[in-house]
């Protein structure tokens, strides 16, 4: 149903950009949107598959398979409550890395 569905995309576009993720742009249409999510979503999808969740790294739109932050998200499917836990957690967990590796880095490059 076309109207539930445009019911559903404002309220989790919100959802989503709570977890800190930053939307491409906001569709007025369709049931799929493009984030970025701040970490490699390569890896972040590896670990979905791990938990039993299936994302969409934005490599495989890319026809060098080339690394990205984008991950597109399906709007009916981004509803479920498990799995929007599961990645605000994972999300946290990958950007904190994410962060200690940055400063490893940057006190390196200082000697």
């Amino acid at each position: 149903d076309l109207a539930a569905l445009d019911e559903l995309r404002e309220p989790t576009f919100a959802r989503l950009e709570s977890l800190g993720l930053k939307a491409y742009c906001r569709p007025q249409a369709g049931f799929q949107g493009w984030f970025d999510t701040g970490v490699d979503t390569i890896a972040l999808a590896a670990l979905a598959l791990e938990a039993g969740y299936l994302l969409a790294p934005g490599a495989l739109f890319s026809p060098h398979q080339t690394p990205s932050t984008f991950m597109r998200m399906n709007i009916a499917t981004s509803q479920n409550p498990a799995v929007l836990a599961w990645l605000e957690a994972t999300l946290k967990k990958l950007r904190r890395g994410a962060e200690s590796a940055a400063a490893v880095n940057a006190s390196a490059a200082i000697y």
